[in-house]
């Protein structure tokens, strides 16, 4: 059970040894200089809230950097030994407990927690990303090359993995070397009291696209993009099914389907799907109030430009089905308010300007070329059922 911590007014006594503790904040400094002792960099040690109490004993989750090697840490640290409230402390901490059960599952582990964490298998040794990125050295002294490891925005994918019942992640990692490669990697991260604790990273292909990814029983499945006959290096058009699960807490690929063939991405990969505009640009997003919606079905894109109904004819190019060609764009004549117009008149022009499609980590991109004749990007993600009735 986990108790939040409370201010207790009772008096403090000197550490020493492994001398009976009844006060909350000499409890956590004790926590942290055991911390210290276990190799943490003191300025980075955090404590979780407060300490739990499971099957009998209770433990204070740490979680900091090693001294040493600057890789992120995760631990509990045992306090039965020295932890002994006064009959006030044992008070307060019954009253700050609530009527009811307190609810001890940890915190799904955030998109913004999983891009500032630490990584292995990619490289010799773990990195550890800030804000979605890490950067290495230079491969020359003084050279531009160098590699990196970006974390694919709103890639992880919640599921439990260890069997404990708790949600854990996994997610796509992409790293560059100043080349023209892009090496995808699908990593796992285990939920430990709301902390995420690397599991490894995998090497999936080098400019491989993840159509969809899930876990179930344990089992991640991963549906890929991969180069297959008469593929050029750049541009695998077929399409493989992937297996993954944990292997004493490592991420580990399960042996492939001998029966398993490569399909070609066709249109059928698009018919009958269901999706609602995220972004109208790279990094802008749809507007809020009325959906942008898309549906596929017998050769054409239809839906909702957010202010009238539209259809289009859709092409897949026979050489690289990825290569599109749409139009004429016809949609209906209903006035509406100018915001709504204004963006539905940018998203039917660059419908009827299409050159590619992609899967971007389960959704939906479309290029096409701008006003400026610059590439852009329409962005969807997969529609809820509501939604889908809206783009039929």
């Amino acid at each position: 059970m986990k108790f939040r911590i409370v201010k207790l007014a009772l008096a403090t006594i000197v550490l020493g040894g492994c001398s009976p503790i009844w006060n909350a904040g000499d409890l956590a400094k004790w926590v942290e200089t055991q911390a210290a002792a276990r190799g943490c960099d003191p300025e980075s040690i955090k404590l979780a809230e407060w300490y739990d109490t499971r099957n009998g004993t209770n433990t204070w989750p740490v979680s900091c950097l090693s001294a040493e090697s600057g890789d992120a840490l995760a631990f509990s640290v045992n306090i039965d030994k020295v932890w002994s409230p006064s009959e006030p402390a044992a008070a307060a901490l019954a009253a700050a407990k609530p009527d009811s059960a307190v609810d001890n599952t940890p915190a799904t582990l955030s998109d913004t927690t999983l891009a500032s964490n630490t990584y292995s298998g990619v490289y010799d040794r773990p990195v550890t990303l800030q804000d979605g990125i890490w950067t290495g050295a230079p491969y020359v002294e003084g050279g531009a090359s160098r590699p990196t490891l970006e974390y694919l925005p709103d890639s992880a994918r919640q599921g439990d993995l260890d069997g404990d019942g708790i949600d854990d992640a996994i997610v796509f990692l992409v790293a560059r070397g100043g080349g023209s490669g892009a090496f995808l990697y699908v990593a796992a991260q285990l939920n430990r009291d709301g902390r995420p604790v690397d599991a490894g990273a995998i090497l999936v292909e080098d400019r491989a696209q993840v159509m969809s990814s899930a876990i179930a029983d344990g089992i991640v499945t991963l549906e890929l993009t991969t180069q297959g006959p008469g593929d050029a290096a750049c541009c695998g058009t077929h399409k493989r099914t992937l297996r993954y699960a944990l292997e004493q807490d490592s991420l580990v690929e399960l042996p492939g389907d001998p029966e398993q063939s490569l399909e070609r991405i066709s249109f059928a990969d698009l018919e009958g799907t269901h999706w609602t505009l995220t972004e109208i640009n790279y990094n802008t997003p749809a507007l809020g109030g009325r959906q942008i919606t898309a549906f596929f079905e017998s050769g054409q894109i239809r839906g909702t430009g957010g202010c009238n109904t539209y259809a289009s004819h859709l092409t897949l190019d026979e050489t690289n089905p990825f290569v599109m060609t749409t139009g004429p764009v016809s949609s209906t004549k209903m006035a509406c308010e100018a915001v709504f117009k204004g963006q539905e008149n940018i998203y039917l022009s660059a419908l009827d300007s299409a050159l590619q499609w992609s899967f971007v980590v389960g959704n939906l991109a479309i290029y096409y070329q701008n006003a400026h004749e610059k590439t852009a990007r329409l962005l969807f993600e997969p529609a809820t059922t509501t939604d889908q009735g809206n783009s039929d």
